[in-house]
């Protein structure tokens, strides 16, 4: 009994360290036939996670205070309702507007070579963390044939970086090509081309 108590105190002190404002969670499946009683909170906190929205952002969007939504996800994790994200997911439209840039830089192929690595991976386009998001990025680089589609990839993905809040520099994408081809000077925003 007493190993079971200091398991438990154990697991209570490092869930206490583990969830902070930073932290990112997302809902699992209720289990069938499940019988528990949850707090309001509870409730509507896993109704709120989203795998991409912090604590903070969510305790804002709820008018709660940290601390009362810190109560309310341990509850949540204690009853295997939730837990917390190792590698934050890529918000969706992130993905999304990727496929956009894609079709620009490409043609409609552009969206079918993002599906593809997408598939290869075996990701789901909802899913993805943004530790596997530099392997997704350099599978999509390979089919990238031409300098100039491979430089628009690059500055696309630095935009969609720092529109989410994703540290470009540690995506590691493989050396990507930096240099503007031809007739293409640097600077211009997407989808302006130079005029020679």
């Amino acid at each position: 009994a007493y190993n079971a108590d200091m398991a438990a105190l154990a697991t209570d002190l490092e869930l206490e360290i583990s969830i902070s404002d930073t932290s990112i969670m997302f809902a699992l499946p209720i289990p069938i036939g499940a019988n528990f009683s949850l707090s309001v909170r509870a409730i509507q906190l896993m109704r709120n996670l989203d795998s991409h929205s912090t604590m903070l952002e969510i305790s804002k969007q709820m008018s709660l205070t940290v601390p009362n939504l810190i109560d309310a996800a341990h509850e949540l994790i204690n009853y295997n309702l939730a837990d917390i994200v190792a590698s934050p997911f890529v918000h969706p439209n992130f993905i999304k507007q990727l496929g956009e840039a894609m079709v620009v830089i490409m043609g409609p192929m552009g969206e079918v070579v993002l599906e593809d690595a997408i598939y290869d991976l075996g990701l789901e386009p909802n899913a993805i963390s943004e530790r596997i998001l530099p392997a997704l990025l350099c599978e999509v680089k390979v089919q990238l044939t031409q300098n100039d589609w491979k430089y628009e990839f690059y500055i696309q993905v630095r935009n969609l970086c720092g529109k989410y809040s994703i540290i470009f520099d540690d995506l590691n994408m493989d050396s990507p090509y930096v240099v503007p081809p031809k007739n293409k000077p640097a600077g211009l925003p997407h989808g302006r081309r130079g005029r020679s």
